[in-house]
């Protein structure tokens, strides 16, 4: 399959993937609208200014009654937002109206980042039937949980707030959740940057968690801040092996870009007692939005269920347009 398939009828139905971070969009259209573009989603502190940023860039959609997956990383009840701790000033916002609005369809279904991601890790690996973790390490941490051939949410929906899981309950630092401690405020992006930022001894300001990753080789306080970020994360996935006995774990998400984050943590999971007993696998890959593309598989399979090669070749294709990009 070629890249202009992506335009060629392959789908019975126009479908658009959207994937909502905390700094970033990225949509892909695939049908006889296929493009895929990545824009940087405002920081206002007003939702109606941050939202009318996104009708202008969500232009570029030109057919309605089209499917949409929209991937979302907050906790959602009803299309309204519950939670997002990256961007409170959200919170109480009804979502799913503001783009179905939008897209003019009533075929749209959001869900969270990493429950749609599980659908690329299944889909895309040789581990059928086998229950597993991902993680989403980036601006925030989430996870998703794969358990006897299914998703798993929980009694609320709420399942796999990993980054929400206290770490230090003495900690004076809040999380815009409401607790103190939590793992994403030590082990994310954006948590690392602002303990960085904290220390009355940085003396080189950075702007995001790249800056703060492109010091370490110069900067012990950024390299110190990073290195414990990543261990703590793979103490608390260790956790999770222990706890479930689930060996197989996916992490994807920008902080595996960083040299330094990813290779602590890799090391710090394989050096664990429990890691060589339970025979944990764990594979770590920056390059891939999993969870864009998952929810590529979910609107395939939505579309054209029981055609596994055929979706396999549109989203290979995509990936390989996305990677571009």
């Amino acid at each position: 399959m070629l890249e202009k398939d992506l335009t060629n009828n392959v789908l019975k139905k126009q479908l658009y993937v959207l994937d909502v971070g905390a700094t970033k969009v990225d949509i892909l259209g695939v049908g006889e609208d296929a493009f895929y573009f990545r824009y940087k989603l405002p920081c206002t502190n007003s939702i109606n200014n941050d939202l009318a940023d996104l009708s202008d860039k969500l232009a570029v959609i030109t057919k309605d009654n089209a499917t949409v997956i929209i991937s979302f990383p907050g906790l959602l009840q009803d299309g309204v937002i519950l939670s997002w701790p990256n961007k409170p000033y959200w919170n109480g916002y009804n979502i799913l109206d503001f783009f179905k609005k939008i897209f003019k369809s009533s075929s749209i279904f959001i869900d969270d980042d990493a429950n749609l991601a599980l659908h690329y890790w299944r889909y895309f690996n040789d581990f059928s039937g086998k229950d597993m973790f991902y993680i989403n390490a980036g601006t925030g941490i989430g996870m998703g949980i794969y358990l006897g051939n299914d998703i798993y949410k929980g009694s609320n929906g709420f399942a796999g707030e990993f980054g929400h899981v206290c770490v230090d309950m003495r900690s004076k630092i809040k999380c815009p959740c409401g607790q103190h401690g939590c793992l994403q405020l030590f082990s994310s992006g954006k948590g690392m940057l602002h303990r960085y930022m904290a220390l009355p001894d940085a003396k080189l300001a950075c702007l995001d968690f790249k800056e703060l990753n492109d010091s370490v080789e110069l900067n012990t306080f950024a390299r110190n801040i990073i290195t414990f970020g990543a261990e703590l994360l793979a103490q608390q996935i260790m956790n999770l092996v222990i706890l479930f006995d689930i060996t197989l774990i996916f992490i994807s998400g920008s902080l595996c870009l960083s040299k330094l984050f990813s290779q602590v943590c890799l090391k710090s999971i394989n050096s664990h007692p429990q890691a060589s007993v339970r025979k944990v696998k764990v594979i770590m890959n920056g390059s891939i939005n999993a969870s864009l593309l998952g929810g590529l598989v979910y609107g395939c399979e939505s579309i054209q269920p029981n055609d596994k090669k055929y979706i396999k070749d549109i989203v290979t294709v995509s990936q390989r347009m996305i990677g571009r990009v």
